[in-house]
């Protein structure tokens, strides 16, 4: 970064996102009318291990979030893992408890377990989202 935008305030935070969302706050500018702060949250997990009490906390700040979810990847290969009643990873993924009523009656509409995940996770994260589901399986945006 110092090569490229020497004047950039650049801050790196290693390890677990989950664990370390405060620290990775406390690495971003309050924003104010006077100080305007850019930041951009990329998240890109190898699974659905991105807890949205995670995503709720870095919202405490101004940012934007591009999230990749793994959904054909991993929530359709651990599937029968996901859905068992002791699991947490989607309720942390979604950030509801509820989430088994609506997939009750999305399996009554024979909705595929990806794109309930994905219609559900942009549901948490608000009105203004939009979320593509772009794979060789299916396609075109949700929202």
């Amino acid at each position: 970064m110092k090569r490229v935008a020497p004047p950039a305030d650049v801050a790196y935070v290693s390890g677990d996102c989950n664990e370390r969302a405060a620290e990775v706050c406390s690495a971003i500018p309050y924003g104010s009318r006077e100080h305007k702060v850019l930041s951009l949250c990329f998240v890109d997990p190898c699974d659905i291990s991105i807890k949205f009490d995670t995503l709720r906390t870095l919202s405490t700040r101004y940012i934007d979030f591009l999230v990749l979810l793994a959904l054909h990847m991993d929530a359709k290969r651990n599937y029968a893992n996901y859905i068992r009643p002791k699991s947490p990873k989607v309720e942390e993924l979604l950030g509801s408890k509820t989430w088994r009523d609506r997939w009750a009656i999305a399996q009554g509409n024979v909705v595929p377990f990806p794109r309930f995940l994905a219609q559900e996770f942009a549901n948490s994260m608000g009105p203004r989202v939009l979320v593509s589901s772009a794979t060789h399986n299916e396609g075109g945006t949700i929202r």
